[in-house]
């Protein structure tokens, strides 16, 4: 009976070193993945729709009395397809957005450059 339980208290003991020294590890690993996300063409393409569409949509007014109008579905059917995205890819990548929130921060970086550039 002695044999089993130093058995078992070895077996807790290396599991227990295992996990100390796996645990810091795994959070260092992933803190460190999120912060770096490239972004490729279509997260280029999708920043320049939505600046369009703030930008169509009254956001880049300079007074804050100015009453926002979405564009028509006519219309936004018109700006995906000027930066060539469709519907489908667009709600993929507001899934991969919320998904990956670091993805998004640069996007919108994007737009918020984008939006200063077309201000008169």
């Amino acid at each position: 009976m002695d044999v089993q339980r130093m058995d078992r208290g070895m077996k807790f003991r290396l599991l227990h070193a295992c996990v100390s020294l796996l645990l810091p590890l795994l959070l260092l690993v992933g803190c460190g993945t999120g912060r770096d996300v490239p972004l490729d063409g279509v997260d280029r393409r999708f920043a320049a729709f939505y600046s369009d569409y703030l930008v169509g949509s009254g956001v880049s007014a300079q007074s804050d009395d100015v009453a926002l109008t979405p564009p028509s579905a006519r219309e936004l059917d018109e700006m995906l397809g000027r930066h060539s995205l469709t519907g489908d890819e667009f709600q993929r990548r507001m899934k991969l957005y919320r998904a990956q929130p670091e993805r998004w921060k640069k996007v919108v970086a994007l737009v918020r450059t984008d939006i200063r550039k077309k201000r008169p």
